[in-house]
Formats: C-alpha cells, sequence, structure tokens
C-alpha cells in the first residue's frame, strides 16, 4: 500500500497482483519444511476495500487478481465497489494438486477487472486457462512465452 501510493492516477498499464486471500492458509503436509507454518497477513480481508480504491486509482484500465474460491465473491464486491467492472472470472487449471487434505485444489480464480472497454485479439478464448505450474525448484528464469495461448503471444 505504501508503495502504490506514490504511483500517479492511471500510471500503471496493466496490473497482475496476487494478494493474500484471506483464508488463513496453512501448511498441513507433515513432511514439508512448511509444515503449520502460516502465511503472513492470510487471516483478514479488512485491508481489501482501501486497497481495491488504491487499485482502481493507479490502473490505467486492466487488473488481474489472483484468488481463491472461497473469497472470490468479497474480492469482487469491494472491486466493484471501488468502480471496476468484473469482466470475467478466468480459471487457471494448473494440472497440478496443491496444499490441502481431501479434495486438494488444482486451480486459481482470476479476476478481469477493468475500468473500460477490453476486448482480446481473438474472440475464441476459453476461460479456462490450462498451464501447468512450474515447480519452484525448477523455476530457475521465466517461462519461454508464457502468453502463447493468446495468439500472436501477446498478453490477453
Amino acid at each position: 500500500m505504501e508503495v502504490m501510493r506514490k504511483f500517479p492516477a492511471e500510471s500503471i498499464d496493466l496490473v497482475l497482483t496476487d494478494p493474500p486471500y484471506g483464508i488463513n492458509l496453512k501448511a498441513q503436509r507433515k513432511t514439508s519444511k512448511f509444515h503449520d507454518v502460516t502465511i503472513a497477513n492470510d487471516d483478514q480481508l479488512a485491508w481489501l476495500p482501501h486497497w481495491s480504491s488504491e487499485l482502481y486509482r493507479v490502473a490505467k484500465n486492466v487488473a488481474y487478481i489472483f484468488c481463491g474460491w472461497s473469497t472470490v465473491g468479497e474480492f469482487q464486491t469491494q472491486l466493484t465497489r471501488a468502480g471496476f467492472k468484473i469482466k470475467n472470472v478466468l480459471v487457471w487449471h494448473k494440472n497440478w494438486l496443491g496444499m490441502g487434505n481431501n479434495f486438494r485444489p488444482n486451480y486459481e480464480l482470476i479476476i478481469l477487472a477493468i475500468k473500460s472497454t477490453f476486448v482480446t485479439k481473438s474472440r475464441n478464448l476459453s476461460n479456462v486457462l490450462t498451464v501447468r505450474r512450474l515447480s519452484p525448484k525448477k523455476l530457475t528464469q521465466h517461462p519461454e512465452n508464457p502468453c502463447r495461448n493468446f495468439g500472436d503471444g501477446s498478453a490477453p
């Protein structure tokens, strides 16, 4: 928030953010080095209204906000109150099981929030993006072209 306040209004061409989901996430796998470690600042969403307003102020038009299924409604509500229109909710199918037990998630949600019009170059895009999550152990550099599914390699 402190850094975002320093940006001029409508100075950010594209926002892509993965904020805390407000789900009090804690690693549960007993063999994990993070067993019983809680993710910092993930226990509530009191910051969300002010953050959404500040995000609206600095964004030129488009913001992609990662969130989880249990708080997607609250994110949508606060982004809309700030002035954004919700263009779509994308599903990132990671093809990789996430943390948890029983039904472990293999997807995350991405809210596509806009201020004005937004049109992709292709009108035949699915809102389900299947891109395998990279293991942090194998990630030594950025993927060569993570946007290849959007036709010409540009962002959607």
